[in-house]
């Protein structure tokens, strides 16, 4: 409620440099996020923490909503592959949750059409679609062209 009345909250996650979090900033698990929210109590903002996204598991993906998670990041350090994109997005489509998404700079898992594809039109939010900093070289600014 307080996201959508328009107080400000801050948007982001990690838990400090840990291989399963650093330069992701995915808040990984719901111990992690436990952990985090305790540590960010004192701070008088909101502040919603991303889960990490990158599995087909959506199971694992409901226990991080069930421990606070505000939604999702799927980052290509962890696999950014068109069926984690689908299964994330089926989940944030049942729940209500958001997905954030850095795309596959390296088109390891696919091109951008092939992410576009497992997007299928869905809401998410897309980084660094300038192509500065990661996405699908060298293509990923084609994506702010969908509606």
């Amino acid at each position: 409620q307080a996201l959508a009345g328009g107080i400000t909250t801050l948007v982001g996650g990690g838990t400090g440099p840990a291989e399963g979090t650093k330069a992701t900033t995915i808040t990984p698990g719901p111990w992690h996020l436990a952990r985090m929210f305790e540590a960010l109590e004192t701070f008088p903002v909101n502040i919603g923490l991303l889960g990490k996204g990158n599995t087909m598991s959506q199971e694992a993906m409901h226990s991080q909503l069930r421990g606070g998670a505000l939604g999702f990041k799927i980052h290509e350090d962890w696999g950014a592959t068109p069926a984690a994109i689908d299964a994330c997005l089926t989940v944030c489509e049942r729940t209500g949750a958001q997905l954030a998404i850095h795309t596959d700079t390296l088109n390891e898992a696919g091109f951008v059409a092939d992410t576009l594809a497992a997007i299928a039109g869905r809401t998410i939010h897309a980084y660094h679609t300038e192509g500065a900093g990661g996405g699908h070289a060298p293509d990923i600014i084609s994506v702010v062209s969908e509606p």
